[in-house]
């Protein structure tokens, strides 16, 4: 009988190590290198550098006015879901975006929209930027330094930018 015991230890030690492994890396929390941080901290960090990604100048990103209001909209749910504590209240481009989508905006020709969702597009890049960089150093910066590999060297060139300010503000503080 003892050995039997031993044997239910040993086997739920190891479905405990392999969830915990698992979820380590589902997550990329790297628990086993520095603190443990939400998962959400976590989506929040890819899904801004997944809009960051995408270049406001593609003439294939709005091609029409359904592509202007997704990519707003887009931008607008993202905004809204990465306020991190120190940005409470929604910001000015927030508010800009959700007046640009109210059903009851006068219409405007699809020229001036396609213009307008590439200026908020480019300003929802800088607010995206700045995003990243309140999140928090030790969830952004692991996940900045894996993205320093990405295909696109646009991107790499984007991600390198935000280590640099990065660490410039980390070395800035006391």
């Amino acid at each position: 009988m003892n050995w039997q015991k031993i044997l239910l230890v040993c086997f739920i030690a190891y479905v405990g190590i392999l969830g915990v492994f698992t979820v380590n890396e589902v997550f990329h929390l790297d628990l086993f290198e520095a603190e443990a941080f939400t998962p959400e901290l976590h989506t929040w960090v890819y899904s801004l550098l997944h809009f960051l990604e995408k270049d406001p100048s593609d003439p294939a990103l709005l091609k029409t006015d359904a592509d202007v209001d997704r990519a707003l909209r887009d931008l607008h749910r993202l905004l809204a879901r990465t306020r991190y504590a120190r940005v409470a209240a929604p910001g000015s481009l927030e508010e800009e975006i959700g007046k640009f989508l109210d059903p009851s905006a006068l219409p405007e020709s699809a020229e001036t929209r396609k213009s307008r969702a590439q200026d908020f597009l480019r300003r929802g890049r800088d607010a995206a930027r700045a995003r990243l960089l309140e999140i928090g150093d030790w969830v952004t910066i692991p996940i900045l330094i894996r993205k320093l590999d990405h295909d696109d060297p646009r991107m790499r060139s984007e991600v390198f930018d935000l280590l640099k300010a990065a660490a410039e503000e980390f070395c800035s503080e006391p």
